[in-house]
Formats: C-alpha cells, sequence, structure tokens
C-alpha cells in the first residue's frame, strides 16, 4: 500500500507536471505568463506553483509572488527563464513580448508573477519591451549643471559635459540648455530714470528694487542720493556764482567774483556778485549811481538835460558819437567828451564830412587865385570855398580860368613825361565836373609812325555803378609826335557827372603821361586818374590808372542858357 500509494503519488505528481508542461506548450504567451504563472525550474528542480515562490535550490514561485536568493521577480505574463528570458546579476530588467518571465539568479529559480512584484536580488519583471538597466537620465537629453551645459549618454547611465560656460560673460540657460550671455552683471545695482535696478546673483535677470524719486532723492551712480542743488536756484560756492540746472543734477559756474575784486552774496531769494563797495559813486548813463550797502549799484541823480556824466559827475556835452573834421584832422568822438584823430589829411587835401568821411583834393589851393563853380577869386586857408570878393564869370557870360574870368578855358591835364607803347588802343582820362561847360576840342599828347585813325570820344559814367554811355564819337587822322588835335565839337558836359575822355587809335602808338599826388584841379572840376582800352567797342572795358594823367588839353566854353 505504501509502495502503491507512492506511485500514486509520484505518478500523481508526475502527471501533473507533464500537464502543466502541455498547458505552457499549448497556450498563448499571455496564457502561460499571465494567468498560469509558467516558470522554469531553475537548478535544483523546484516547481513553481500559482502564486507560489521559489527559493534558493527549488522553491515554487506564485503568481505574483516573491523569489528568494537566486530567484527573479515574474511579471504578469512571465515565461521560463530558460527558454525565453534574461539573466541579469541582481539588475532590473523589462521582458520583450517573445520572453515572458524572469531571469535565473545565482540560485536558478524561475517564476511567472503577476506586475510590480519584486524580489530582494532577482531579475525584472515584465513590461512588453526589451529589458534595460536602471537609467539617471534619458540619452541624449541636455541639462544644465554647475551653471555648464551637460548631454545624457547612450546607455542613460551618466552625463557629461557638452558646454563650458565663461561665468564671467555667460549663465546656463535652462530654457534653451545652451550658454546664454549674461543679462546684467550679478549683483550689480544701476538706474533707470529715477528707479533704482538690481541684478540676482546669476546675472540672469534684474528687478526694480525702489523709486529714489518717492523719496525725494535722486538715482545716481546705482543709488539714491540726496540733489547735489535745487533745481533753477543760484548758489555761492566760495566767491565763485554757481547755478543749479533744471534736473538739480549739475552745477556750473556764472562768474567767479572774486576776478574783479567783488564778493559773492548770497540772500533769501537769490545769489548774486557784489557790483562795488558800499558808498562809491559812478555814471550809469546819464546819471550818477550809488553803491547800496549791498554791494549794488543805484541810479540816485540823473544830469540835467544837455549835459553827460563822465568820471561820476555832470558835464556838457563836447562832441556827438561818430566822425567828425576839425581842419585837417578827421576825429572820432568817443564818449561825447573827449575825442581822438584817426587821420590826418596832408598836402592839397582836406578832411570831408560828406557821404564817404575823409581826405581829399581841396576844390581850390589855398592863398592861389582859383575858380569854384564859375567864381573867380583868392581860395581860402580850408580850401574849400574862396575869400570874399570873388567875382562870377557866369554872370558875364563867361567862364572862370585861373588868370580871370573869359570866353573860353583851357585846362592842360597831365604832362609828356614818360611814354608808353600801345599796339593800337584806347588812352584817356577820367573827370569829374562841378560847372557846367561846352567842350569844343580836345587834344591828346602822342607819337604816332606815318599816320592813323583817330576816334575822339566822351562817355557820361554813372557813379555808383559800372554803366555808362557814349556821349560824342568823331574820328580824324593824326601824325607825328605832339599833342594830336580832335578838330572843332561841341558835346555838353552836366555838372556833378563824371567822364571818360579818350582818344582811340587803329594803329600802334606812344602815349604819355606823368604821375600826380591824388588829382588835378580843372577850372570846371577835378581829373582823378588816367584810362586805357583795347577796343573801339560801346564797352570799352576801361582800366583805371590811379596817380596818373595822359597828357591831354581839353577847351571848354559857357553852356547856351
Amino acid at each position: 500500500m505504501g509502495v502503491v500509494n507512492n506511485q500514486l503519488i509520484w505518478g500523481s505528481a508526475v502527471g501533473w507536471y507533464l500537464a502543466i508542461l502541455a498547458g505552457c506548450g499549448a497556450t498563448s504567451q499571455s496564457d502561460k505568463c499571465g494567468k498560469q504563472g509558467c516558470a522554469g525550474a531553475a537548478s535544483g528542480g523546484a516547481t513553481a506553483t500559482s502564486g507560489g515562490k521559489a527559493s534558493a535550490g527549488g522553491a515554487t514561485a506564485t503568481s505574483g509572488g516573491k523569489a528568494s536568493a537566486g530567484g527573479a521577480t515574474a511579471t504578469s505574463g512571465g515565461a521560463t527563464a530558460a527558454s525565453g528570458g534574461k539573466a541579469s546579476a541582481g539588475g532590473v530588467e523589462t521582458c520583450t513580448a517573445d520572453a515572458c518571465g524572469g531571469a535565473a539568479g545565482s540560485g536558478g529559480a524561475a517564476a511567472g508573477a503577476e506586475a510590480g512584484d519584486s524580489s530582494d536580488s532577482g531579475a525584472g519583471g515584465c513590461a512588453g519591451a526589451d529589458c534595460t538597466p536602471d537609467r539617471m537620465c534619458v540619452p541624449g537629453a541636455k541639462r544644465c549643471e554647475h551653471n555648464d551645459v551637460y548631454v545624457c549618454n547612450e546607455s542613460g547611465s551618466a552625463t557629461r559635459l557638452l558646454q563650458d560656460c565663461n561665468e564671467a560673460i555667460e549663465y546656463c540657460d535652462v530654457g534653451t540648455t545652451k550658454c546664454s550671455p549674461l543679462t546684467c552683471t550679478p549683483n550689480s545695482t544701476w538706474c533707470t530714470g529715477s528707479r533704482l535696478m538690481l541684478c540676482n546673483s546669476s546675472g540672469t535677470a534684474s528687478s526694480n528694487t525702489r523709486d529714489c524719486a518717492e523719496t525725494g532723492e535722486r538715482c545716481y551712480m546705482g543709488e539714491c542720493s540726496a540733489f547735489p542743488c535745487t533745481k533753477n536756484t543760484s548758489f555761492c560756492d566760495g566767491d565763485n556764482l554757481v547755478r543749479c540746472d533744471s534736473t538739480g543734477t549739475e552745477t556750473s559756474l556764472v562768474r567767479d567774483c572774486s576776478s574783479d575784486n567783488h564778493q559773492c552774496v548770497q540772500d533769501s531769494l537769490r545769489a548774486f556778485c557784489t557790483e562795488c563797495t558800499p558808498n562809491a559813486v559812478t555814471c550809469q548813463g546819464a546819471s550818477i549811481a550809488t553803491c547800496s550797502a549791498s554791494g549794488q549799484w543805484v541810479a540816485t541823480a540823473p544830469c540835467p538835460s544837455g549835459k553827460l556824466c563822465r568820471n561820476a559827475a555832470c558835464v556838457d556835452r563836447q562832441c556827438d558819437e561818430g566822425f567828425y573834421c576839425v581842419g585837417q584832422e578827421v576825429r572820432q568822438c568817443v564818449d561825447g567828451v573827449e575825442s581822438q584823430v584817426v587821420l590826418k589829411c596832408t598836402g592839397n587835401t582836406t578832411c570831408y564830412a560828406g557821404e564817404a568821411l575823409g581826405c581829399r583834393r581841396m576844390l581850390c589851393d589855398p592863398g592861389t587865385p582859383s575858380c569854384l563853380g564859375e567864381g573867380f577869386g583868392i581860395c581860402a586857408t580850408s580850401g574849400m570855398w574862396l575869400n570874399s570878393g570873388a567875382e562870377s564869370c557866369s554872370s558875364k557870360g563867361q567862364v572862370c580860368t585861373p588868370s580871370g574870368c573869359a570866353s573860353s578855358a583851357l585846362d592842360t591835364l597831365g604832362s609828356a613825361s614818360e611814354a608808353k607803347h600801345f599796339e593800337g588802343g584806347r588812352i584817356g582820362n577820367y573827370l569829374a565836373v562841378s560847372s557846367a561847360r561846352t567842350l569844343t576840342r580836345i587834344e591828346a599828347y602822342l607819337q604816332v609812325s606815318g599816320t592813323a585813325q583817330a576816334t575822339w570820344q566822351v562817355f557820361r559814367h554813372f557813379e555808383g555803378t559800372s554803366n555808362y554811355s557814349v556821349e560824342f564819337s568823331k574820328t580824324t587822322t593824326v601824325s607825328g609826335t605832339g599833342f594830336q588835335d580832335s578838330g572843332p565839337l561841341t558835346q555838353e558836359l552836366l555838372p556833378n557827372f563824371n567822364y571818360f575822355v579818350t582818344v582811340y587809335l587803329n594803329k600802334s602808338f606812344e602815349a604819355f603821361s606823368s604821375s600826380i599826388s591824388q588829382s588835378q584841379l580843372m577850372s570846371f572840376g577835378m581829373a582823378y586818374e588816367a584810362v586805357s582800352g583795347e577796343g573801339l567797342t560801346n564797352d570799352p572795358g576801361f582800366e583805371g590808372e590811379a596817380g596818373r594823367l595822359y597828357a591831354m588839353r581839353l577847351t571848354t566854353a559857357p553852356t547856351p542858357q
């Protein structure tokens, strides 16, 4: 019986074991692992039962149970380690769809157990994917460590340095996992208007710490501080008068009061430089001014009408401001009392106070028989008029000559002192007419080889402009050396006009002239300078030569009334 029983027991056990093996082979993978908790026998031959444990050397693993030392944790759907599992010395693994089961440990136990149950030192559970070791990071992922950029290695087990950020100017940005420039200097402060800004300790952001204006201060050089001065006011800094600007932050020197022996004084309203020593007197315009106790000038005594204030006293006016003549001197009135000589006229010139103040040729030579207008007499010492008792030539129908009244006058200009060669062209003199005359003859001292055609012309010039007009033109034949003659002519010369009296030759010739000091008196005006030109046109393009006259003789007669 005992034998029979033993046989029955062994047979039953073998049949049960074979049935289990047959069931695992016949069912699906999920059935083998998920439902029956199949497990391969580890070395030692232990049988795993549903929900059991496999101990070292042959323990039974139950569904969802734990394997002891040498065993493995089996997740739901596990397979035998021998047929599909992976062995790992204590490592955690996930199972593939083809390997449902835990790995055999050093003791060889295998089991299929429920998901989430683990052994103390066994191999991993099923997750439907490849079984991998424990990971500390995602392979290839970047993150910031120690303010530098690190990257996870391929196994996920460690990180390595990818980019070393320069801490002086960069930081690791966790948002972009890149080295980015610092937005500000760590822990620094600065001003934005009246607001005090602070940079954080990493230099990545700033914040507004306070508004200095709220406490009546300014933000300056990264801190709140009192304004150095009151806006739009002046104050004394020693003897320096100083002005505060409209912002209350900048000052400027207005004046160093001590530079003229004064002081900077400040009262309740303003600061100022003293202007004077108290009780001193001076002139302010036409008034006498006294210095007040505060060092300011105060006008106290206006001068009477017609008087001037000079040297703290009222005096009579001696001259009018500007330039004026005193004899042959051109003077400038300085202050109504004093004057100074700016020009002294010499020779036959005198001070002239007309439109252009200065020295000009006297109208007659003092002390000599002279003509002014059509009056004949002795020239006064001023050279600007005749002495009393002058004779009127115009009342007799005559003209004035240096020797008295006559029916005609002959004026000789310059002299034949110097010769100048011309290859054809024009010569003449520039005249200012003061008395109405009729020009009746022109003569010019020339030297001509053979004969030449001479064109005698008179141009009237409009003073103050470059305009002139041809008043007269006549052509004659000239030859030899001496005064060449235009022959009789009739050309009216109007008073207060200037004229060019000229002759043009169509071949080479020599013209004679002489130098003069300024101008030469004529019986009917003044001869000023020599002129010349090249073309025979109505626009001759005259060139003047001051201080010189061409030798000419002009005959004039009274202008018919």
